[in-house]
């Protein structure tokens, strides 16, 4: 709704026909620019928020949302990991003997107080002031123009419905992390309040969700950026092969290749059977989260490319200006 909010704000941003002209850039067409400068004049008559978001959508600062909502995500589970391990929730008791999983689950080490109090915050609260924004972004960095010819137009098209269910996923995704941080199994504000019936098992599902959802809006995503390959820019290049490069380390991690090796050479992870089992569990899912939120923070390379598309136009709308004066 929200996203819809914004693009009936900024309309001509984000769906103007004027915008699907040659397969490339093409400087004689209607430039993106200026459709986004005459967005910003109509949008003296929309609200404050929708002015500034259009306005930080061309600013340095664009660049750094994804990246930076993801990094606030990653200090949030380390911070409720270290108090979770301090206050001695993460202890096993194994043949008689204490011992320590050090790398377990984040359902775990975030399902009781302060730990909950501290994730459920932070995650709403990283939501609405960075997962938001980063979607806009992402969606205008999204768009491309079509060709006239019948070929590259199918291209597009099926490009389009690739980036569609991509963003559609990645939409679901950050749901379903706002309600894994809502329904802990256990301590948050809301089930004190409420008592949620099966609050582990709206949990557990949740959480296959939010991982199903993430992959599949990675693998839409690096499809739709292969259709247009040669119209991208070096930015958008590099996002691809970053993109590319974390799929694969999700699928060793998802496989547990790469946790397995690491508990291999850190024998404290290995004390004991449960411990072992704990460990494995825990790191395959840190592992993928971890490649999950650098997959996100990537975007910031698409949204540097749409930037440049726009400073580009710009000066092709310049230059096309002064010759249309003189001439």
């Amino acid at each position: 709704m929200l996203i819809a909010y914004w693009a009936n704000s900024c309309p001509t941003v984000l769906f103007s026909p004027s915008l699907f002209h040659s397969g490339n850039w093409n400087p004689s067409g209607p430039p993106i620019a200026l459709v986004l400068r005459s967005s910003q004049n109509a949008m003296a008559e929309g609200t404050a928020p929708s002015q500034a978001i259009c306005a930080l959508a061309r600013s340095r600062a664009a660049v750094l949302w994804p990246p930076l909502a993801m990094l606030i995500l990653a200090v949030l589970i380390v911070i409720s990991h270290i108090l979770a391990v301090l206050s001695g929730k993460c202890e096993v008791l194994e043949a008689g003997i204490q011992r320590t999983a050090y790398v377990e689950e984040i359902s775990i080490t975030t399902r009781k107080p302060p730990e909950s109090y501290i994730w459920t915050l932070g995650v709403a609260v990283t939501w609405v002031l960075f997962l938001l924004p980063s979607t806009f972004f992402i969606h205008l960095a999204f768009f491309r123009p079509s060709s006239s010819r019948l070929r590259t137009r199918l291209r597009t098209w099926l490009r389009w419905g690739f980036l569609g269910i991509s963003e559609a996923f990645f939409v679901l995704a950050s749901l379903a992390l706002v309600g894994l941080a809502t329904i802990t199994h256990s301590g948050t504000i809301l089930e004190n309040q409420h008592q949620i019936p099966e609050g582990g098992l709206i949990h557990q599902q949740l959480s296959i969700l939010f991982f199903l959802a993430s992959f599949l809006s990675g693998g839409f995503f690096l499809a739709a950026r292969a259709l247009q390959w040669r119209s991208a820019t070096k930015w958008e290049r590099r996002s691809f092969w970053l993109k590319l490069a974390v799929l694969i380390f999700l699928i060793l991690c998802v496989s547990q290749l790469v946790p397995l090796l690491i508990l291999e050479l850190i024998p404290p992870l290995r004390s004991g059977e449960e411990v072992r089992a704990k460990n494995l569990r825990g790191l395959t899912q840190r592992l993928s989260v971890l490649g999950i939120m650098v997959f996100t923070a990537s975007y910031a390379w698409d949204i540097k490319g749409m930037q440049e598309r726009l400073k580009y136009q710009e000066e092709a709308a310049a230059v096309e200006e002064v010759i249309t004066v003189e001439g």
